[in-house]
């Protein structure tokens, strides 16, 4: 009873401690003249030892902190001047790096254990090292580094949260994680759109104001979070947005109701201000996708007029939102800017051109760009908006083929343990399979690859879902 009422006190602190610590690092960002950076991250450290203190517990703070770290581009070079080189040092890298070395002590005491799963782990792992061995065939080395570096962390995510032994009681937890997350970034945003230039991002390497978009005489602003791009920003939200769609209707506790369903309406709200076109329909696809599944599965404890009452809510919340923008929605629907449209066919082309000259070895992993000869768009981003052409052009067709069996693995896992008679961990791995089918779907539209940040999400969510796996294994019952 004592330990029930200690963690419902540690939850409840839970977001007071995160925007305590972010807003008032905002704050003193923007009266001081120091190095901004290296003030946030001064802010950060002296508010960890609190942090932990309130939380009563060291990993659940650094699983926080890990999963904060996906909505915030937190990294340094102190080895090139140019950030996209070498090394980098990330906000989620010292977050894994801790959990492991804290997962190391448990495996020594015996609290811990180690599990390969090797149907996922070793596919994973071989993506992973044939991202690292592209040096071999790339004309740079430095960014085939910096970009094995954000690989190596998806594979450690992923290794490291598939490992968790006390899922059942971390679930609540990074749940209520997931919506404070969604609330700040999504809060970000929002005031990005509204007050422009407010926030300061530049000690992030930024732009000051939000990306504005030129369609004839009319301006769209686009929220970007602290994600550096609205798309990117859209990708985040759709990866968790099901899960809170997902418990938003079959929470029993208020507060944890009102705290998800904040958390969904902000976020709809600061997706639609994303104007990311993939990532609305995303979205859609992944709320669908829930619909569907809930509607062929027998749940007595969920009932379809409930399911269907917050679909409508959902839709509800969704038309209140965007009808101060339907001109602004309108345009970016039945408009093209600048001949993007026509730009992403021609960058296709490139693209399927590069893997046709080398289909085995690719570009080698985020040199796709070096390759100017192949290049239509002198002093614009040849990269081209496909994350499955985009992996096949850099690192080749066997490895794209990995990465899409990767997702599939995810997906059917989830779906085998949403299908099973444990009512939270069935709901918890649709949400999951959910954001993992929207940031499946969202990346036929998007850049990036395994050596991309924006990826990091999709690792811990998979290795949710195959933690999930294991434990719903192990309670079945034998058979005889």
């Amino acid at each position: 009873m004592s330990s029930s009422r200690d963690n419902t006190f540690y939850n409840n602190k839970l977001l007071i401690t995160f925007f305590l610590a972010v807003c008032s690092a905002l704050m003193l960002i923007n009266m001081s003249k120091m190095q901004t950076k290296w003030l946030l991250v001064f802010i950060m450290l002296v508010f960890f030892p609190i942090f932990v203190f309130i939380m009563g517990s060291l990993k659940k703070s650094l699983l926080s902190i890990l999963i904060f770290s996906f909505s915030i581009r937190m990294d340094f070079n102190p080895w090139y001047g140019n950030s996209s080189f070498g090394i980098p040092i990330s906000l989620t890298g010292i977050a894994i790096i801790a959990l492991y070395i804290l997962w190391f002590f448990e495996i020594m005491k015996e609290r811990g254990h180690l599990k390969i799963f090797p149907s996922v782990t070793i596919p994973m792992a071989i993506l992973v090292a044939w991202s690292g061995f592209s040096f071999l065939v790339a004309a740079n080395f430095s960014p085939v580094l910096y970009g094995f570096t954000f690989a190596l962390e998806f594979l450690l995510c992923y290794f490291y949260i598939a490992n968790l032994s006390d899922t059942k009681t971390l679930l609540p937890f990074t749940l209520n994680c997931i919506a404070v997350t969604v609330i700040f970034s999504s809060s970000v945003g929002i005031i990005q759109y509204f007050f422009p230039g407010r926030l300061n991002l530049q000690f992030l390497g930024w732009e000051n104001d939000a990306l504005k978009l030129q369609y004839g005489t009319s301006l769209i602003t686009r929220a970007v979070g602290f994600l550096g791009h609205a798309n990117a920003l859209a990708t985040f939200l759709n990866c968790w947005l099901p899960i809170l769609f997902v418990f938003s209707f079959i929470v029993e506790k208020s507060k944890y109701k009102i705290l998800y369903m904040a958390a969904l309406c902000i976020g709809i709200v600061a997706l639609i201000l994303t104007f990311s076109r993939g990532g609305w329909l995303a979205f859609f696809f992944s709320i669908v996708l829930v619909m569907v599944i809930l509607t062929f599965q027998d749940k007595k404890d969920i009932k379809f007029t409930k399911i269907t009452r917050v679909f409508i809510a959902t839709v509800v919340v969704i038309f209140i939102a965007a009808l101060p923008f339907y001109p602004y929605i309108h345009e970016r629907l039945s408009r093209d800017d600048y001949d993007a449209a026509t730009n992403r066919i021609t960058l296709a082309k490139t693209a399927l051109q590069i893997i046709k000259e080398r289909p085995l070895t690719g570009t080698g992993l985020r040199n796709y760009e070096s390759l100017t000869s192949y290049t239509p768009f002198v002093g614009n981003t040849p990269t081209v908006h496909n994350v499955y052409l985009h992996t096949a052009a850099e690192l080749g067709i066997p490895a794209a083929l990995i990465f899409i069996y990767i997702y599939l693995l995810f997906f059917f896992k989830g779906l085998s343990v949403a299908n099973s008679g444990d009512r939270i961990t069935a709901l918890f791995s649709l949400g999951l399979i959910s954001g993992l089918a929207a940031d499946f779907l969202h990346g036929m539209f998007e850049l990036g690859n395994i050596g991309d940040p924006a990826f990091l999400p999709v690792a811990f969510m998979g290795g949710l879902v195959v933690c999930l796996k294991n434990l719903q294994d192990k309670n079945k019952p034998e058979q005889i």
